[in-house]
């Protein structure tokens, strides 16, 4: 059995950010109806669909959201989050 040395911080948020990992906020209330309605007047930067998913990202104000479709069982209303980078990870 290989032995996984333990990391410093350091190493972890480095080895974090090599893989991409991207930390989500769910926005929920009167900030998501909000935000839906500020995504309303923009164009997405990005848009993907896997088939199961649709998913639109926008930059606004330093800060990138994406909205998802496909999850929800209560209808056609997407997942609104916040993506909160690494330490020192630009958008």
């Amino acid at each position: 059995m290989a032995y996984i040395k333990p990391m410093s911080k350091e190493e972890a948020l480095a080895f974090l950010k090599r893989i991409g990992y991207k930390e989500r906020r769910l926005i929920e209330g009167d900030e998501r109806k909000y935000m839906l309605t500020l995504f309303a007047l923009l164009d997405p930067n990005e848009t993907s669909n896997n088939q199961r998913t649709f998913t639109e990202t926008y930059f606004h104000a330093g800060k990138e959201y994406e909205l998802t479709w496909g999850f929800s069982d209560e209808g056609p209303e997407p997942l609104v989050e916040e993506i909160i980078h690494i330490d020192g990870d630009d958008i």
